[in-house]
């Protein structure tokens, strides 16, 4: 996977207008699961039928894409592109294979598919570039992976960005952190992009899986680092200004939007702080003053404000409103139903845990064991094919559509 973030920023820098094809093409040997594999740009800020670009790899498969794209309820595609998070399995995301829907079934025939896998390098703007592969069989996918293949998505979206967008670095950087030239735009960060310059090196010598983890796709949630080997051979880290464009819900401010961006996404704060170059405390301090100036309580809430705030119409509060805001209008679509195939008894406990309720204060409540809540709870994961009370906050703010 190191191998693909270095095609990706090296792509992005010399060859913009073929980046997804040059991306696709370093990606493959990760991502073909026997059917083939295809990527396109989107853009979820306009029309519905104009948000896929032709889309690059086999000519073929890229043309039943097109038009199952078409005929997917428009519910579902929202779902992948802007909610699901950068890791999308389709009949996890269905619970059941492509067969189940009526919509798709005839183009899973024609490709002879019956799953997909999906890596979306996304940010909260709503753009970004979509990675898939089809496969005749279901597909599974531990967590481990799961972890990779969205720190791949962090940097495959920063490097996205940076095409066309490159100007004069903001500074040059040796591969041991030593300064070698900054403009005042760097100054304040020399500090963190000198440790995140030999984190660089470090990941670029190991050349594995784990390496990635280390390797942040954001420093301070604002510079993207490029590898150069000058004509001398000396080797070089360009840092370039890319921080991710994300709407404006008002009265946050830049940090706290593109976290609050990244929340919607279902990305939970471990991912976002590996999305944003922050350390983890910095992220949930950030949401809690989301919370606190959204006037909301939970993730749940959160969600469910921040899409009406940036989806529908906002206008400002009246001086008596604490939050500093009022939506008035509706979002785009009415929120799709609550995650079917969990029993009663899961569903209440996915909600209580949904709003920060601890496990203990679930039991107390419920007047079971915490060990009941618990297995409960892992019921619900598994179920849902989910990791984290983040990624559970996103689905019970509006689940996939069935």
């Amino acid at each position: 996977m190191v191998d693909v973030v270095e095609v990706a920023y090296q792509a992005a820098r010399r060859s913009p207008t073929t980046w997804t094809a040059d991306v696709l093409t370093a990606m493959t040997p990760l991502l073909d699961r026997g059917r083939g594999v295809v990527a396109y740009d989107y853009d979820t800020t306009r029309p519905l039928a104009a948000w896929v670009s032709t889309p690059v790899g086999d000519p073929v498969l890229a043309r039943g894409v097109v038009e199952a794209f078409a005929d997917t309820p428009p519910a579902i595609n929202d779902w992948v592109h802007r909610r699901a998070g950068p890791v999308t399995i389709l009949s996890e995301l269905l619970s059941a294979p492509i067969s189940s829907q009526a919509a798709l079934a005839p183009h899973g025939v024609a490709m002879a598919t019956n799953d997909m896998f999906g890596m979306n390098a996304s940010d909260p703007s709503g753009r970004g570039t979509f990675f898939c592969a089809l496969s005749r069989s279901l597909i599974r996918c531990d967590d481990r992976r799961r972890r990779r293949w969205q720190e791949l998505a962090a940097h495959v979206a920063a490097a996205g960005r940076l095409r066309g967008a490159l100007t004069a670095p903001a500074a040059v950087l040796a591969p041991d952190g030593r300064v070698l030239h900054a403009t005042a735009a760097a100054e304040a960060s020399l500090p963190a992009l000198a440790r995140a310059a030999r984190t660089v090196d470090r990941a670029r010598v190991a050349r594995d899986d784990d390496a990635l983890a280390s390797w942040r796709a954001l420093v301070d949630g604002r510079w993207s680092l490029i590898d150069e080997v000058e004509h001398d051979g000396r080797r070089i880290l360009l840092v370039h200004a890319n921080p991710p464009g994300v709407l404006d819900p008002r009265r946050l401010t830049a940090t706290e939007r593109l976290v609050a961006g990244y929340a919607v996404m279902g990305h939970g704060n471990k991912l976002i702080a590996y999305d944003l170059g922050l350390s983890i405390s910095a992220v949930a301090g950030h949401l809690r003053a989301v919370c606190r100036k959204l006037g909301v309580h939970n993730r749940v809430e959160l969600v469910d404000r921040y899409l009406l705030l940036t989806r529908g119409a906002a206008r400002p509060a009246s001086d008596d409103d604490a939050s500093g805001l009022v939506a008035v209008g509706a979002p785009v679509a009415s929120p799709p139903p609550p995650p079917t195939g969990l029993t009663v008894a899961e569903l209440a406990v996915a909600r209580e845990a949904a709003r920060g309720r601890s496990t203990a204060a679930i039991a107390r409540a419920r007047g079971v064991a915490e060990r009941t809540v618990a297995n409960q709870l892992a019921g619900v994961y598994r179920k849902l094919a989910i990791g984290s009370r983040s990624e559970l906050a996103r689905r019970l703010a509006g689940g996939p559509p069935r």
